[in-house]
């Protein structure tokens, strides 16, 4: 089941989901942002709960004038790797996403570990900058222009 997250009850568990991550996905040192965010930015965030395990988390928001939509923080805990959980959350936010008449384009900003992953949503790789979010993560901004699907 994909729910909202509900930032009383999910805090502590998506957090430690993050922790999890690393060093692998995440530097350690993006955690102040991922809680930022957390904080700030939830009203579109979701977790992926299954017998009251929450197995991942994810979400988005919009940009630039309401006309484009980033992914956010998609995680996935590593115990549940490879199962199709990724894939299910991302097509659920996308579906969403596709629903907001003005988004002309939807942008996820993640990194060499994982860009291979959402090109099979059809995102396309549209700038790369070496050791962007730390040293050995580097930024691949990527982006489906929904004008053109």
């Amino acid at each position: 089941m994909i729910r909202r997250y509900d930032p009383t009850s999910d805090y502590e568990e998506v957090v430690e989901i993050f922790k999890l991550n690393t060093p692998v996905h995440f530097d350690p040192e993006e955690l102040p942002n991922f809680e930022n965010y957390l904080d700030t930015n939830n009203n579109n965030y979701f977790v992926i709960e299954e017998s009251g395990v929450i197995k991942g988390c994810g979400g988005y928001h919009i940009m630039n004038n309401n006309d484009v939509a980033r992914l956010s923080w998609d995680i996935i805990h590593p115990d549940y790797h490879g199962e199709g959980k990724g894939s299910e959350l991302v097509n659920f936010i996308l579906n969403l996403i596709s629903e907001d008449e003005d988004v002309s384009s939807i942008e996820v900003w993640t990194s060499q570990v994982a860009n291979s992953f959402y090109y099979k949503f059809g995102f396309r790789s549209i700038e790369m900058v070496k050791d962007y979010w730390a040293v050995g993560f580097d930024l691949y901004r990527m982006q489906i222009d929904l004008k053109k699907v």
